[in-house]
């Protein structure tokens, strides 16, 4: 929109929120958010998706013939096992929730793999269905703090789905050699092996 920037930094430079330009914080903020997205939380998404869909044939078989399934088969995957495990938040003004009420400066936990599986939100949370509605997917946040990377992320899941199922479409993956990262903040796959067949 009028923006001369080439690249994320030099955006981030010339944009304005309210008159005022970020600081030097904010947008060293910004820039790890998007180092932490694109080298942390997007591959391990990813292999997530590519497990669900090795586990759930049919619905992989679908993605392969109809391509217009993948973007919302990448966001079932993330709202099923989603990587991130919490975030934190504090209380800036009261407000109502499920009866109780928060009060300013009272600090908050997301539990983000806890909220996307709520019954309350979602028909049969613990079924994956890359048919499912998710009018409200927690896991890019919401508001102020939504996701800085939330359409660069939709478009890599999109893409490198894309590509795996076009050149292997009937992958299989190796899960006794994968490697599995579990800590407190972030769980995941740091290494997933697949094999293939290629097409013919």
């Amino acid at each position: 929109s009028g923006s001369k920037a080439d690249d994320i930094v030099n955006l981030l430079n010339e944009i304005e929120i309210g008159g005022a330009k970020l600081d030097e914080a904010s947008i060293a903020s910004h820039l790890a958010m998007f180092i932490i997205g694109g080298s942390e939380t997007v591959p391990k998404v990813f292999a997530n998706d590519v497990l669900l869909l090795a586990q759930h044939p049919e619905q992989r078989a679908e993605c392969v013939h109809d391509a217009s399934l993948i973007p919302n088969a990448f966001l079932e995957g993330l709202r099923f096992r989603m990587p991130t495990q919490f975030l934190c938040r504090v209380v800036t003004q009261d407000v109502l929730v499920q009866g109780q009420t928060l009060r300013p400066g009272q600090p908050v936990l997301f539990l983000y793999p806890s909220a996307n599986r709520d019954e309350r939100e979602f028909t049969n949370p613990d079924v994956f269905d890359i048919h499912r509605s998710i009018p409200r997917l927690l896991s890019f946040g919401q508001g102020t703090h939504a996701c800085i990377g939330i359409h660069v992320a939709k478009m890599e899941g999109r893409v490198m789905l894309e590509e795996l199922l076009r050149r292997a479409p009937e992958y299989e993956v190796r899960l006794d050699e994968s490697e599995r990262l579990v800590t407190d903040f972030v769980q995941g796959f740091a290494k997933l092996p697949v094999s293939f067949s290629p097409p013919r």
